[in-house]
């Protein structure tokens, strides 16, 4: 019975994907804000995890009025992100027209030391649109992924990324994914601040404790290769801009636990500080505190 779920859910999904490829981007765009916006009003229940995540985080002194209108702009962004991923097939080199990026000497320099580098960020922007514009550039990038659930769909998705990435090996395989990935000095893109769960370390993130995957630091500290920052957000439909930084190991820190633990905090700071320019392009959807220290309870 699953299966046929899976498959019906595939076949509807397939002509939108196809249509999306070929619909002009500005239609496209207009067409998906037009959806998400009907979701945002007539499902209320798909707002939920948004409105605690915000009234938990950024939004604990802020009156309703200023909440709901983040979420409505929230869900804006994200019909524009489905229109932008759609659109990825027939981008072609016009992408490096669409995007301003700065700090890409970091990349470069990292690059150049033989180590490959650890590429972190966040679910923030169009990351998607950023493996295109990448490989585009010329870039090598191994992306860390989870596999959804309905199959069809997930090989379609992976076919779909198999244009602008040089590998996609799945979460558990990424350990060991990432020596092979320095070794040949491409880039590791690893997409850091889910719920980590009892897998990773309590950091501070957006004024409260969220459990974080410890992989980024961890590549720096036993391969020593680099991590780099990235950031891509949208400035309007078909503009968008990208940072690149770099965070060092600080060398007077010489217990591991404990530098991996100050790279985790310092990439995370980051990623908010981005988050804050940028609210409404952050997906608020996940349940990103959802694990706490056992002292502090749930936060869901």
């Amino acid at each position: 019975m699953k299966k046929i779920q899976y498959f019906i859910e595939y076949l509807f999904v397939l002509p939108i994907y196809k249509l999306g490829a070929w619909l002009p981007l500005s239609f496209s765009a207009a067409v998906w804000r037009g959806i998400a916006l009907l979701c945002y009003h007539l499902f209320p229940p798909a707002s939920a995890t948004v409105r605690r995540n915000i009234v938990l985080t950024i939004g604990r002194d802020w009156e309703k009025a200023k909440i709901e209108d983040l979420i409505r702009r929230i869900f804006i962004h994200m019909g524009y992100f489905i229109a932008e991923f759609l659109k990825i097939p027939r981008f072609g080199d016009r992408i490096t027209e669409m995007v301003h990026v700065e700090g890409e000497e970091h990349l470069k320099a990292a690059l150049a030391r033989g180590k490959g580098a650890a590429m972190v960020t966040g679910h923030l922007g169009n990351w998607e649109l950023y493996g295109y514009a990448s490989h585009t550039a010329g870039y090598r990038i191994h992306v860390v992924y989870r596999k959804i659930s309905n199959p069809y769909i997930n090989r379609l998705i992976i076919a779909h990324r198999q244009l602008y990435t040089a590998g996609l090996p799945e979460v558990k395989e990424a350990l060991k994914a990432g020596e092979a990935v320095f070794q040949a000095n491409d880039i590791l893109g690893l997409i850091s601040d889910q719920d980590a769960r009892h897998h990773g370390i309590f950091v501070d993130f957006l004024g409260r404790k969220a459990s974080t995957y410890v992989g980024p630091a961890h590549f720096v500290i036993k391969h020593g290769t680099q991590m780099v920052l990235m950031f891509f957000w949208r400035e309007r439909v078909g503009k968008y801009r990208l940072v690149y930084e770099t965070i060092e190991p600080d060398n007077s820190i010489t217990n591991e636990q404990e530098q991996i633990f100050d790279l985790t905090k310092r990439w995370v700071q980051r990623l908010e500080h981005y988050i804050l320019m940028n609210p409404d392009q952050y997906f608020w959807f996940h349940r990103r505190w959802k694990s706490q220290p056992k002292d502090e309870g749930e936060a869901h």
